[in-house]
């Protein structure tokens, strides 16, 4: 009786790369599909400084005053595109919804959760300020703070929020701790 034997190729069709702004690569995400199934590889750069939160290019802890144009414009550039990084990872999770997506471009991410509604962080430049748009919480104005964006009306800080309502989402505890100026 002869066996038919079958050989599982891993297809790899999509890269993405987190990069420190001295040009360091963190960690590789490849989208590779194996026996027909989407799978994301996590491929960490063992060279590489191992918290993200050490790669971005501003010390917030130094920071007095308001903002200059051109430190917010770094900061709210690097706090969107670390919570996309985050937020792309939701895809690993087994209650995560089919209908989830992370976009982000010209300064508004957009994370679209299905039945759960739609958020959307967008930048403010000319107050400089984080603005978000939540189906739970709705709209609130973060400013820059003690190295965090905070809503002044509450005290809350932006990422915290996120982890509290994308906890409720997923069922289980989500941990935002990886992302700038959290």
């Amino acid at each position: 009786m002869l066996r038919r034997s079958t050989l599982s190729l891993a297809i790899p069709f999509l890269t993405k790369s987190l990069t420190c702004r001295n040009g360091t690569t963190v960690l590789r995400k490849t989208r590779m599909q194996i026996a027909g199934s989407d799978v994301l590889v996590n491929e960490p750069n063992k060279n590489a400084i191992t918290t993200q939160k050490q790669c971005f290019s501003v010390d917030s802890s130094n920071i007095q005053g308001p903002l200059s144009q051109n430190l917010y414009e770094t900061i709210s550039n690097e706090t969107l595109e670390s919570l996309l990084e985050c937020c792309e990872s939701f895809e690993d999770l087994q209650n995560c919804p089919k209908e989830f997506d992370a976009t982000y471009a010209n300064g508004v991410l957009t994370l679209s959760f299905g039945d759960h509604g739609t958020y959307v962080i967008n930048k403010q430049s000319p107050n400089r300020q984080i603005w978000l748009s939540s189906p739970f919480s709705g709209p609130k104005r973060y400013d820059f703070e003690n190295g965090k964006w905070i809503y002044k009306h509450d005290g809350i800080s932006l990422h915290l929020l996120l982890t509290k309502e994308f906890s409720k989402i997923f069922g289980e505890e989500i941990s935002l701790q990886e992302c700038a100026y959290c």
